[in-house]
């Protein structure tokens, strides 16, 4: 007896019809993460962003960045434009640095952004960061116009002074007053000896009140005396 033999061949075909099931490969997404540092108090404080991809690309991936205004102006940061980030095949991470401009003078946190824009190979998932300046000064902002106290008076020659030289207070001649013990006049606020109520800069001293919960009470400030420490006796000429 003859028996029929069959022989089926099944063929697999890709797109590009070469036998192989591979798949387009898909475009990475970008991110970009905030930034949230103290200021600093002298030269520039480096802010870094960075700046990812969702998964690796065998491609080149390009971006540009440029920062934008907020509360921040363009005083307190070094503004950029239109600046290209290039992602080397593979490469996920890069990091973008802002520099901001430090100083010693206390102001409420500042923000700023960096934008995202015009990707090549890939798209946009986080295409804004917000950088927060926070502040870590105590001293406050101040000019010199105002009243000056006479150096001399007719009849009369000085005999001590204090022009504040120096970074602190000089502590042979004054003594801080400290507490909240209503004083001469039911003062509201406790005083006391921290650089955040009083502090010596630039040949002045500087006595700040604040508005804060401190010890009980809702205000703080700074005095002091010279009692027991310099005796002195005005004699007319």
């Amino acid at each position: 007896m003859y028996l029929p033999f069959f022989c089926l061949v099944l063929f697999s075909c890709g797109k590009g019809g070469d036998g192989n099931n591979t798949q387009p490969q898909k475009d990475p997404q970008i991110s970009i993460s905030d930034a949230y540092l103290f200021e600093g108090n002298s030269g520039t404080t480096s802010f870094p962003f960075t700046v990812t991809l969702d998964h690796a690309s065998s491609k080149i991936v390009t971006v540009y960045y440029s920062t934008a205004e907020g509360s921040a102006g363009s005083g307190d940061y070094t503004s950029v434009s239109n600046q290209l980030l290039t992602f080397q095949p593979n490469e996920t991470s890069k990091t973008i640095n802002i520099n901001v401009t430090a100083d010693d003078i206390e102001e409420a946190d500042e923000q700023f952004s960096v934008v995202l824009s015009g990707p090549a190979n890939a798209s946009l998932a986080k295409s804004t960061a917000v950088a927060t300046i926070r502040n870590d000064d105590t001293k406050a902002a101040f000019n010199n116009t105002g009243f000056d106290a006479p150096t001399s008076y007719p009849g009369y020659s000085l005999v001590w002074s204090d022009e504040f030289n120096g970074t602190s207070l000089d502590a042979s001649a004054w003594t801080f007053e400290t507490g909240n013990n209503g004083w001469g006049n039911n003062e509201l606020e406790n005083y006391t000896d921290r650089k955040q109520n009083s502090f010596v800069s630039n040949g002045n001293l500087i006595i700040e009140a604040r508005s804060e919960s401190y010890n009980g009470v809702q205000y703080t400030s700074a005095r002091m005396i010279t009692k027991n420490k310099k005796f002195l006796t005005s004699k007319k000429e």
